[in-house]
């Protein structure tokens, strides 16, 4: 039987911290009150009772879920998701949005399916007035 020497077996028992280590600095943060699947890009952020939009929604997110939360604020804008332009579906049914602001997903170019139904949206006649 090969005997190891003291730094051989040191290394042997640190070389799993700093792949780890390694590992979950390589890997997005997440909001403390939601779900993250790293590998499908999915961030579940539905039915948590949040008052706000999380700001640590990981950058390379593909589809958010933010279903059935009662948000603080009404109004959402661009500034709410300006650092997630890879979003492709956006959930946000049953939120208590009254408003929307004219440019709130301008940076999600690849947005393919938004739900931002049973909110109380309402179309304002002067926004209908402004774009004529």
């Amino acid at each position: 039987m090969k005997r190891l020497t003291n730094s051989a077996v040191v290394i042997r028992m640190l070389l799993p911290l700093i792949y780890f280590r390694r590992v979950a600095t390589l890997t997005p943060a997440c909001p403390k009150t939601c779900f993250c699947n790293t590998h499908s890009r999915i961030v579940y952020c539905s039915r948590r009772g949040l008052t706000a939009i999380p700001d640590a929604i990981p950058a390379d997110t593909l589809q958010l879920n933010l279903n059935a939360n009662t948000f603080r604020s009404s109004t959402i804008g661009r500034r709410n998701f300006s650092s997630n332009v890879a979003l492709k579906h956006l959930y946000m049914s049953d939120c208590g949005l009254e408003k929307l602001e004219v440019d709130t997903f301008l940076d999600l170019v690849d947005l393919r399916w938004l739900d931002l139904s049973n909110n109380r949206l309402q179309v304002h006649a002067e926004t209908l007035s402004d774009s004529v």
